[in-house]
């Protein structure tokens, strides 16, 4: 069943990269009345699924793999995780009301586009499988695994921030959580913004090939927003606000802390109770933050987060300047 959009108002769909501020985005607009948040839709089977695309390991993976399995009643594939989207999507619809969908988009990508564009390769991983329950085809020419007319049916919202900021936070979350550092052949695969570029390029290819067609069947310009542009310029989400028919006044700056039940990628947002101004890149130099890197992590992390930052340089300067 192709999605379809509510009343002209199309879902959101926000992908991001881990650390670019994304939780604080959706905290911003997650409470908006006519906003039905669909977070992380397919981060579990990702990690623990039937079809597992980390190559992380270690004993706190395998405590949170054996606490996925014995739940009940939540996706175990990638089949699975997208039909309960899809469904998401159809409720939200019938609401009239905007699905706010959220998700990594290295979490998202054919396992063949990460492992033609990394530097060491991976190890192999099985490549998941959507089939239509029906006898209709759904393509997929992006370079996601999803298929076209889902991703065409979508506002589609890329997060973006400063490298220098996001991959020291990223190699961070790796140690806490993975027990892993940045010589694991899955850290690369957050330390970069090549994904996002390349499914941007995709979606800007789909907007000029459609851009004569039908209203139904066009694909706007996608919108690029900087973390900075969330923590400090409500101008820029206002301006989303209006190309989602949503009001921007019922955006949330403010909220209470959560002091229980803290999740290890979510901490940080959970314990605020709003925007984290110190947070901001302005004014970041590379050459600065390696030092601080060298005395915070070891010359080792330092001179390989320094790699990762100048490698993905050019394509978040390229992603900066399609800001609207």
């Amino acid at each position: 069943m192709a999605t379809t959009a509510p009343q002209g108002r199309k879902p959101a769909f926000v992908l991001s990269q881990p650390r670019t501020a994304s939780n604080l985005f959706m905290k911003i607009f997650k409470s908006h009345p006519d906003v039905v948040p669909a977070e992380y839709p397919f981060l579990d089977v990702f990690f623990h699924g039937k079809e597992p695309q980390s190559s992380y390991t270690g004993p706190k993976v395998e405590e949170a793999r054996t606490e996925f399995l014995k739940k009940t009643g939540v996706p175990k594939s990638y089949q699975e995780a997208f039909e309960k989207l899809e469904e998401d999507i159809r409720k939200a619809g019938e609401q009239n009301k905007v699905a706010f969908v959220k998700e990594h988009v290295l979490i998202l990508l054919k396992p063949s586009v990460i492992d033609n564009n990394l530097e060491t390769p991976r190890p192999p991983h099985v490549v998941p499988q959507l089939q239509p329950k029906d006898a209709v085809v759904r393509v997929s020419t992006n370079p996601t695994l999803l298929p076209d007319d889902l991703m065409l049916s979508v506002s589609p919202i890329f997060l973006i921030r400063h490298p220098a900021l996001a991959f020291s936070s990223w190699y961070k979350t790796v140690r806490s959580v993975y027990d892993a550092g940045v010589d694991n052949p899955d850290f690369p695969v957050g330390a970069t913004f090549q994904w996002t570029r390349i499914l941007y390029d995709w979606y800007l290819n789909s907007s000029s090939e459609l851009s004569s067609g039908s209203p139904e069947t066009q694909c706007r310009k996608p919108t690029v927003i900087d973390a900075d542009d969330t923590m400090s310029d409500r101008a820029v989400l206002e301006r989303l606000c209006h190309q989602l028919q949503l009001d921007p006044e019922k955006l949330s700056f403010e909220w209470q802390a959560t002091t229980t039940g803290l999740h290890p990628f979510l901490s940080s947002i959970q314990q605020s109770t709003g925007v984290d101004m110190s947070k901001l890149s302005k004014g970041v130099d590379i050459q600065q933050e390696f030092v601080k890197w060298e005395q915070e992590f070891g010359s080792h992390v330092a001179q390989r987060l320094k790699h990762f930052v100048e490698l993905a340089m050019p394509d978040y300067e390229y992603l900066l300047a399609q800001r609207e």
